[in-house]
């Protein structure tokens, strides 16, 4: 109890509160417009839901030059990797974005 009741949620400087990093992921795309971000989920991911993700992404605002952020699902859960097609999607999802850097 005492520890709830001492946690910064996220009112100073400190940062410390709920996990997230859309203001983070907003923060290197404004510094770096040409920073590519794929995000990859599971089509049955119950822990990290495509529609979250989907929805978080929606809700950053545009920026002007930046590149867009690219959200892709595939077969399988959580960990989609475990599985060859999972694993195939995932590595050419990666490959991809380091292909549009070079």
């Amino acid at each position: 109890d005492d520890i709830s009741h001492n946690w910064d949620y996220g009112t100073s400087a400190s940062r410390q509160g709920y996990a997230g990093v859309v203001d983070d992921l907003q923060r290197a795309r404004s510094l770096n417009p040409a920073l590519g971000v794929v995000i990859v989920n599971g089509y049955t991911d119950l822990v990290t839901p495509y529609l979250a993700s989907r929805y978080l992404v929606s809700q950053i605002p545009s920026l002007a030059g930046a590149r867009p952020i690219r959200l892709d699902v595939v077969e399988g859960g959580h960990m989609m990797y475990f599985k060859p097609d999972g694993r195939h999607a995932l590595k050419e999802a990666a490959s991809e974005l380091y292909q549009a850097t070079q």
